[in-house]
């Protein structure tokens, strides 16, 4: 566990870093708009370190978010915005261990400290997309068809007007699930679905860093009301990762695509 001095000693020095850490996030081409945004971030985050996270706690980052994300009215920021927040919690731990002889805090803290990082970050950003989208519905643009769709680095597909499919291929680490959070996150940006079916058939190996940052991608998703189903999950991945059976706990999971949108067309809250 963390010790509240720990936290307290890391909410100063964010206070005191913010402009180095958002410098390290943010090029010169962008708007000093999406620096303000960064900079209350990093504040926000600096501020709630110290307090437990409890549900009263992470529903005010949420609002927090919210209202940020409602006032934005230019949809290059919104996206450039939704781009760095799979970084923020990796740069500050980044900043932090330059500076870790300094500070003193052992090994063991910063799994405490970036847990509770990633919190933040991630009600926060769900409020900031829900609050975009409540602002933008009407002007958002038409969904991508599958062709587009199929040409990205991870794509999704839409197979009905409120489903679509995610089909994850080759190796579940890192460098997949950054891309997997930066389209997953544009494309609810740029449509309106319900469901998401994360189709693991193609999946040769996983690694517990890929799960960690898959499942963080749910949470976000789930946070802002879409419902996911995962299939084609084998036994051999579900054995060398136990995270990832962990994760799949209380989930909706089906051996088949087919199986889960058979599920899906019998369920009775689906219009």
């Amino acid at each position: 566990m963390t010790s509240p001095v720990s936290k307290e000693q890391v909410s100063n020095w964010m206070k005191d870093k913010r402009q180095l850490i958002v410098s390290s996030l943010n090029d010169h081409q962008q708007s000093e708009q999406l620096t303000v945004l960064l900079q209350s971030l990093i504040y926000l985050i600096s501020k709630k370190l110290p307090i437990t996270t409890g549900e009263a706690v992470l529903d005010n980052i949420k609002e927090i978010g919210y209202k940020k994300g409602h006032v934005i009215t230019d949809q290059r920021i919104f996206l450039q915005m939704i781009d760095c927040f799979p970084y923020i919690s990796a740069h500050i731990i980044q900043h932090l261990l330059e500076e870790k002889m300094l500070h003193k805090f052992p090994n063991y803290e910063y799994d405490g400290i970036r847990k509770t990082i990633d919190e933040i970050i991630l009600f926060y950003n769900a409020g900031f997309i829900h609050g975009y989208l409540d602002s933008h519905q009407e002007s958002l643009p038409p969904r991508s068809d599958n062709k587009h769709a199929q040409d990205l680095p991870v794509p999704i597909i839409k197979v009905d007007d409120d489903i679509d499919i995610c089909p994850l291929i080759g190796t579940l680490d890192d460098n997949k699930t950054i891309l997997l959070i930066n389209t997953t996150i544009h494309h609810i940006a740029e449509t309106k679905m319900d469901y998401v079916i994360f189709d693991f058939t193609g999946i040769k190996t996983v690694t517990d860093s890929g799960i960690y940052n898959l499942f963080y991608t749910v949470q976000l998703m789930e946070l802002i009301g879409l419902t996911i189903i995962f299939t084609g999950i084998r036994s051999q991945s579900a054995m060398h990762s136990s995270l990832l059976s962990e994760k799949l706990k209380n989930k909706q999971v089906f051996q088949t695509v087919k199986d889960a949108l058979e599920s899906l067309i019998k369920h009775p809250d689906r219009a």
